[in-house]
This record gives structure tokens, C-alpha cells and sequence, in this order.
């Protein structure tokens, strides 16, 4: 999963994992709208094969939750904030990317 993301992310991304499934990865110079797009590419990209693991295809799915770094310095409130909209798109149906839009 990871070669799948690194090969469709750009080289001023920043790229790391935060737990067993779960990925972090920073935009810099995207506001919301590009970004949106470019995860939404992303998700299409890292889903559009299975893994095969000993011989069995496993689908893939990427649920998103995008926040923008804004006004916002503590890392930890923007990553619980991106946390709640991945959640968001995973009660949604999964394999989505959810963002609250700027009013």
C-alpha cells in the first residue's frame, strides 16, 4: 500500500504512517479544493487493483478525512480534525474522501 501512495504523491508531500492503516500525508501550497481533488485522485490510483497477499486478491479501500492547517498549531487538534472526517467517510460507505468546505 504504501509503494502505491509514494508513486502518486508529489515530492514536496509529506508522507508518513500513523498506525496499523492509517496514513498521514501533508499538502503543501494546496488549498482545500486542489487538495480534495488530488486525494480524491489518489484514492482512485492506490484502490484500482487488489493486493494479493499468498496467492488471495484483497480488495482495497481508502477512506479520507482532509482538514486545512489554517489558523490551527497544534498538530494534534489537525489530526483529530482530519480524523473525524475520515470516520465521516467511513460511516458514508467507506472508500471516500470526506472535507468540510470553506463556507
Amino acid at each position: 500500500m504504501t509503494d502505491r501512495i509514494r508513486k502518486n504523491i508529489r515530492t514536496e508531500d509529506i508522507f508518513g504512517r500513523d498506525g496499523g492503516e492509517e496514513f498521514l500525508i501533508g499538502l503543501p501550497g494546496l488549498d482545500q479544493e486542489r487538495a480534495a481533488h488530488f486525494v480524491e485522485r489518489l484514492r482512485t490510483e492506490v484502490t484500482v487493483e487488489p493486493i494479493l497477499y499468498q496467492g488471495i486478491k484483497i480488495p482495497v479501500t481508502f477512506s479520507a478525512g482532509l482538514t486545512q492547517w489554517k489558523e490551527i498549531e497544534d498538530l494534534t487538534t489537525l489530526k483529530d480534525l482530519a480524523d473525524q472526517q475520515m470516520y465521516k467517510a467511513k460511516r458514508r460507505g467507506k472508500n471516500q474522501i470526506s472535507w468540510e468546505r470553506e463556507p
